[in-house]
């Protein structure tokens, strides 16, 4: 049954979604804090230092980011198909698709933008 081979891969969806979620927290909150530290202690030399040793990690953690923005967005899409029987899945389901579309479209506008403003301008230490 179809509604079993989706549920399957929903555990899955949610499964990533979630370690990548907690990865991209751990790795963003422990960056933030660290760097915030040393420019609070006026230690610009150790943050510019830190920012660049952490390129990898940080570039890594915003991987998991989008992984897990997508995981999330699967795995609800997937449930609303288990949940939603007969005929309303058939519309309830493309409007969820349609929605989980749009995110992804401005999400990804905001992610170019920000990557042409801050990031290609080569002013920012990688």
């Amino acid at each position: 049954k179809i509604e079993n081979a989706v549920a399957v891969i929903v555990i899955c969806a949610t499964a990533a979604s979630a370690l990548a979620g907690a990865y991209t927290t751990v790795v963003f909150s422990l960056v933030g804090l660290y760097s915030k530290t040393a420019l609070g202690k006026k230690m610009d030399g150790a943050y510019l230092e830190f920012f660049s040793a952490t390129h990898a990690v940080r570039r890594t953690g915003f991987t998991t980011f989008i992984l897990s923005l997508g995981a999330f967005c699967l795995s609800l899409c997937l449930n609303v198909f288990i949940k939603v029987r007969g005929r309303p899945r058939w519309v309830i389901v493309p409007a969820c698709v349609c929605f989980v579309g749009a995110l992804f479209r401005d999400w990804s506008a905001l992610i170019l933008l920000g990557r042409r403003l801050i990031f290609d301008v080569g002013s920012f230490p990688r």
